[in-house]
C-alpha cells in the first residue's frame, strides 16, 4: 500500500492541489474508458479528473498485486482475469482500495 508519506499534497503532472481537477494536458490521469493516459485518449470523463494523491504507478502496482482486472465488452467494463484478451487493470478497484487502506491507516494514527 501507499504509505502516507507518499501522498502528495500536489499533482506532480499539473501541479492542482488534492481534490481539484487535473489540466487536460496532465499525463498522470488514466482514463476510465480506455485506460490509457487521459491526455492521450480524448474521453475525459468527469469521474476520474481529480487529483488523489496517488500516483498511477501505485494504482497498478496494486492491481497486480491483487489480481484486479477489468475489459470492455463493447458495452461496458467487466472483471476478468489477466491473461484474458484485452485485459487491462483495474485502476478504479485498485484507487479504491489504496483510499479505503488510507482511511483505514489515518483513523489508527
Amino acid at each position: 500500500m501507499v504509505p502516507p508519506e507518499q501522498i502528495q499534497v500536489r499533482c506532480p503532472g499539473c501541479g492542482v492541489r488534492m481534490g481539484e481537477a487535473h489540466n487536460r494536458a496532465c499525463m498522470i490521469p488514466i482514463c476510465s474508458v480506455c485506460g490509457d493516459p487521459l491526455n492521450q485518449c480524448g474521453h475525459f470523463p468527469e469521474g476520474n479528473t481529480v487529483w488523489n494523491g496517488i500516483q498511477h504507478r501505485e494504482e497498478v502496482l496494486v492491481a497486480e498485486l491483487l489480481g484486479l482486472f477489468v475489459k470492455w465488452t463493447g458495452s461496458e467494463w467487466v472483471t476478468c482475469p489477466p491473461e484474458d484478451p484485452g485485459a487491462r487493470y483495474d485502476l478504479i478497484r485498485a484507487s479504491m482500495v489504496i483510499k479505503k487502506a488510507l482511511r483505514k491507516i489515518r483513523g489508527k494514527i
